[in-house]
């Protein structure tokens, strides 16, 4: 397990690679391309493809390197001075037998309605409301179980059709969002509606998230790993190709093809999430005419 350390630049260097471990890694796999339909006379067919694939992995041993590291950012977690940045998100940890993409977080009961505090589960099965990363257990991991894609593409007489879906099935996610706009939002500044509608104000209420007087960050807990979906129509590409029609015939035209492409048409996802900092979601729209004279 080759791991980036790093070293005083002084030294020349800001990281170097060392191997600090051992993982295994197992997955497979598959592809289908199949014709189900096809006129040789006209050109016409229909194909469908897709394509699926699985892969996990496991630590099956760590440096006391790596030992030093899981306890001093347990040590972090358990500061309650540090600052925001290094609490609210769950950290990498290595642990032997382990998945290198695990969620560790504190398995959580939800909120008291009487108080509007969050109720924790220890490791022994003690219920609590202190925080300690001492109960830090396995709660998700973020590798989906299958991903890939599949579409279909035809061509009947002069129409042509192309669609591609990606998918991504199994798998869990932290759910950022909803610690950094509801959770441990700032009302002074950019903030979910759920601060005001889903957060615990009084005794009794049934809610989703800690009370709204509570301004103490919240560390990686359960309720927050969330099952990670997604379906997304990555491609459409419709065409018209005007072959042998009048138009070429008794035009001083060789071909003419109109094209149609759509980009990101649609994504569907089981998590409602902030992209952040990665590239939002676009819904590209480009209309060609391909004409030899």
């Amino acid at each position: 397990m080759l791991t980036d350390v790093t070293v005083p630049e002084s030294t020349g260097f800001g990281t170097y690679r060392e191997n600090l471990g051992e993982t295994e890694n197992k997955g497979f796999e598959g592809f289908l391309n199949l014709r189900i339909w096809q006129q040789t006379s006209s050109g016409s067919f229909i194909n469908l493809f897709a394509s699926v694939a699985h892969n996990k992995n496991k630590i099956n041993k760590i440096s006391e390197s790596l030992r030093k590291f899981n306890s001093d950012q347990d040590a972090i977690k358990d500061d309650p001075d540090a600052p925001k940045t290094d609490v609210t998100t769950p950290s990498v940890r290595y642990e032997e037998g382990q998945s290198l993409n695990a969620i560790w977080a504190v398995r959580s009961l939800g909120i008291d309605p009487a108080n509007g505090k969050e109720i924790f589960v220890k490791k022994n099965g003690d219920v609590t409301y202190e925080y300690s990363t001492a109960d830090l257990v396995v709660c998700g991991d973020m590798l989906p179980k299958f991903n890939g894609n599949f579409g279909i593409s035809a061509m009947v007489k002069n129409i042509g059709l192309n669609v591609s879906f990606n998918y991504r099935l199994g798998g869990q996610i932290y759910n950022q969002t909803l610690i950094d706009k509801v959770e441990n939002a700032d009302i002074k500044f950019n903030v979910d509606k759920r601060v005001f509608t889903d957060r615990w104000q009084q005794p009794g209420d049934i809610a989703l998230y800690k009370s709204i007087q509570d301004m103490s960050y919240t560390r990686p807990t359960s309720r927050f790993v969330e099952d990670y979906n997604i379906l997304t129509l990555s491609s459409l590409n419709v065409f018209y190709d005007f072959k042998d029609s009048r138009i070429v015939k008794e035009s001083f035209l060789e071909r003419l093809k109109l094209q149609l492409y759509v980009n990101e048409l649609f994504n569907f996802s089981s998590v409602k999430i902030e992209r952040g900092t990665l590239y939002p979601f676009a819904r590209n729209f480009t209309f060609s005419i391909q004409a030899t004279f």
